[in-house]
């Protein structure tokens, strides 16, 4: 019988979370007013450019190349969209001494290009590195960035997510598919709520689901306002058959964690349902430190964000 201390429990110990531990360290080397967003920012000619790189665990390329050269784009773009942009162009580094790796990596990133209509900038190889690697790094504009930093004492918390899917579970990382069986209209109607929210100002602050589950991602999010939050994990939008621990730890191909206040958050609901999406009111944004959850009557503080840096 799964309790809410078992949650807790698997949340903390997630390799999902703990790999995010160093990013601060390093971050704080190059500056100490870093805000941890999914994307940075920079203004050309009364818009915005956007920019997101990343790359894929090496777990995940060595057990599935293609799968990680298609997620490569996938990370980036979802990044992007976050910020409301809309994405137009990635480069990439292909690194693996085999060449059967290589052209698998490749072969993934074009079914990402042509499903997310991408132009191909640049790319690079290394065919005689030790391991099998790859990253990208992909660009977008938009008029009116929505950073992580800036949810305000009292927002509702939105989770949207497309559970029409499967799960590919890949040793620890826990992907779930919705985006292969989309064509580009459909990919493109996924894509449409972060760039409204952008340009009708809907939400006050965003993220996309990412690596470290809905609620590590939550932490993040807390962590770069300097807010806490409150998450009845029974109201996450989750697919059918599927347990809780499990979605729990999820990473959904499109995913997406906002705030808003009571004004705007119908339109946002509404918003996301209508293209695509499963999306509900799952807490609060609060003026502690502690990020929560609410299980079957039960509260327990996940992570104390002075205390349980997710970022380190």
């Amino acid at each position: 019988m799964v309790d809410i201390n078992f949650l807790v429990n698997l949340i903390k110990s997630y390799g999902g979370v703990k790999r995010k531990l160093i990013i601060g360290e390093l971050a704080r080397l190059i500056s100490e007013e870093c805000k941890y967003e999914d994307a940075g920012w920079f203004p050309v000619n009364g818009k915005y450019v956007l920019i997101s790189s990343d790359g894929i665990a090496e777990d995940l390329v060595s057990i599935d190349p293609e799968l990680s050269g298609f997620y490569c784009v996938l990370v980036n773009v979802n990044d992007v969209v976050a910020k409301g942009g809309k994405p137009i162009a990635l480069s990439g580094v292909v690194s693996s001494s085999s060449p059967e790796i290589r052209r698998q990596i490749t072969l993934g990133i074009k079914r990402a290009l042509k499903s997310y209509g991408l132009i191909l900038a640049k790319m690079h190889t290394h065919p005689d590195s030790l391991t099998h690697e790859v990253s990208g790094t992909v660009v977008g504009i938009t008029e009116n960035p929505i950073p992580s930093s800036t949810a305000q004492n009292g927002d509702k918390l939105v989770v949207a997510v497309d559970v029409k899917g499967k799960f590919g579970d890949k040793k620890w990382i826990r992907t779930f598919d919705t985006v292969s069986t989309l064509n580009k209209d459909e990919i493109s109607k996924r894509i449409e709520p972060m760039i409204l929210f952008s340009k009708l100002k809907l939400v006050n602050a965003a993220k996309d689901i990412s690596m470290p589950g809905v609620i590590g991602t939550v932490a993040m999010l807390c962590e770069s306002s300097r807010k806490g939050a409150v998450i009845d994990v029974e109201r996450i939008p989750k697919p059918s058959g599927v347990d809780l621990a499990t979605w729990l730890l999820a990473y959904p191909s499109f995913g997406f964690i906002v705030t808003t206040d009571d004004k705007r958050v119908a339109e946002v609901l509404n918003i996301f349902r209508e293209r695509g999406y499963f999306a509900e009111i799952v807490g609060g944004i609060l003026s502690t430190t502690e990020v929560s959850i609410i299980y079957n009557g039960e509260k327990r503080t996940v992570f104390d964000i002075e205390k349980d840096r997710i970022f380190g």
